[in-house]
């Protein structure tokens, strides 16, 4: 099972995915986010070429935000996506509606 929960506070926007799957070891959080990195118990017939999070977290810190791993009591991993609310979003959220920019 996967959950996804988000949270807005005064200067950030997170955003939260957990599973319930075998977890990563406290000692390789920081390495998963490291380009081709694949633990030795990944399946040879496994998609993918471990790129997905270091790119996703390059994307992140190039936003200004960040994005950390965690283990979950028992088994599983917490991904935790922080991306800062900027001052223009700040004055977009206190225009009136009808002068607001369209995306059109």
């Amino acid at each position: 099972m996967v959950r996804v929960s988000s949270r807005r506070t005064s200067y950030s926007f997170e955003l939260i995915v957990e599973d319930e799957g075998p977890g990563v070891p406290d000692s390789a959080l920081e390495s998963i986010f490291h380009p081709f990195r694949r633990f030795a118990d990944t399946p040879a017939d496994a998609a993918g070429f471990g790129l997905g999070l270091s790119i996703t977290k390059q994307a992140f810190e190039r936003h200004g935000g960040r994005i950390d791993a965690s283990r979950i009591s028992g088994s599983g991993l917490r991904m935790k996506m922080i991306l800062p609310i900027t001052e223009a979003d700040a004055v977009l959220r206190t225009m009136p509606a009808n002068r607001r920019p369209s995306a059109e």
